[in-house]
C-alpha cells in the first residue's frame, strides 16, 4: 500500500502512529482561529519571503522557538526586527542541524 495513498485517505491500510498524528494535528487546529495571529514570513538573507534552500552542500540550521504572547511585526519584517521582537518572550527554542550534500 503506497503510505500517501493512506495518508490522503484515499483507501488502504493507515499505520496507527499515521492516524494518531493525524487526530492530534487536526484536533489541535482550530479553524476559527483569528488569521492576524497566525505566522507571518518575515525577509530572507536573500530579500526574498520566500525559502529557497542551500546554494551549495553545508550545514542547515533551523531554530524553532516557542514565545510568550505576539510580535505583533508585519510580514516582510527582518531577522534584525524579529530578534529584537522576541527578545524577552523566549519560553522554550529548539535547533535542527543538518549536513546538506
Amino acid at each position: 500500500v503506497d503510505p500517501m495513498e493512506s495518508m490522503m485517505g484515499m483507501g488502504g491500510f493507515e499505520d496507527p502512529e499515521i492516524a494518531n498524528m493525524r487526530h492530534m494535528i487536526s484536533s489541535m487546529v482550530d479553524t476559527s482561529f483569528d488569521p492576524t495571529w497566525r505566522a507571518k514570513e518575515g525577509t530572507t538573507d536573500r530579500n526574498t519571503r520566500t525559502y529557497s534552500g542551500p546554494d551549495a552542500p553545508g550545514e542547515l540550521t533551523f531554530r524553532l522557538y516557542a514565545l510568550r504572547g505576539r510580535t505583533e511585526l508585519e510580514p516582510g519584517a527582518s531577522r534584525a526586527e524579529v530578534l529584537a521582537a522576541m527578545k524577552g518572550k523566549v519560553l522554550a527554542k529548539a535547533t535542527l542541524t543538518a549536513n546538506v550534500r
